[in-house]
């Protein structure tokens, strides 16, 4: 993927193969990124890394890279801004590509701002075939947050309610990093 980050500052400590960094952070997609971790690079390269963002678009994340749009197919569609506290570790293949059923870890995501939703797009649109009187326009998922876990290529979204007007819906997803959905 090509990620531009601007401002970057923080530690890089490079021995033995390794890449260790530590408080880094940088200007991301219209928001911040704090990272620390460790890549390997000696036998099958790998990492393990924390990393935290703030106030990021989620369609310039999803449109961005290839991880955030296989992790959260069910975002899609949905235009504000997000948070989100990573912790996760896998390696790579074909040098460093991004062996996605190596992942392993979480990820909690809170909704800061929903400017709009494009209903065909999302998630509501399936919500919109069972309950034909759902009114995009009207719902608030401003402050929504759930946990992801994803080991083994496996993608599971904690369970989260949301109101629409009078109604409490609920929302429970699983998907693989293959595009498969339960």
């Amino acid at each position: 993927d090509d990620i531009v980050l601007s401002d970057i500052s923080g530690a890089l400590r490079i021995q033995d193969g390794s890449a260790n960094f530590s408080d880094v952070s940088s200007k991301f997609l219209g928001g911040n990124l704090l990272a620390e971790g460790i890549l390997v690079s000696k036998g099958k390269p790998a990492f393990e890394i924390q990393l935290a963002l703030q106030n990021n678009s989620i369609s310039e994340l999803l449109n961005a890279t290839t991880f955030f749009e296989k992790l959260a197919p069910i975002a899609q569609g949905l235009q504000g801004t997000m948070d989100s506290k990573f912790r996760m570790q896998g390696s790579f293949a074909n040098g460093f590509e991004l062996d996605f059923n190596s992942l392993s870890g979480q990820a909690q995501t809170e909704l800061k701002a929903l400017d709009k939703i494009l209903g065909e797009q999302s998630f509501i649109s399936g919500l919109r075939q069972k309950l034909n009187f759902l009114n995009e326009e009207s719902l608030d998922l401003k402050g929504l947050k759930t946990v992801l876990k994803f080991q083994d290529g496996n993608i599971s979204v904690s369970p989260f309610t949301f109101n629409y007007k009078y109604i409490k819906i609920g929302v429970n997803h699983s998907h693989t990093f293959t595009g498969d959905m339960d």
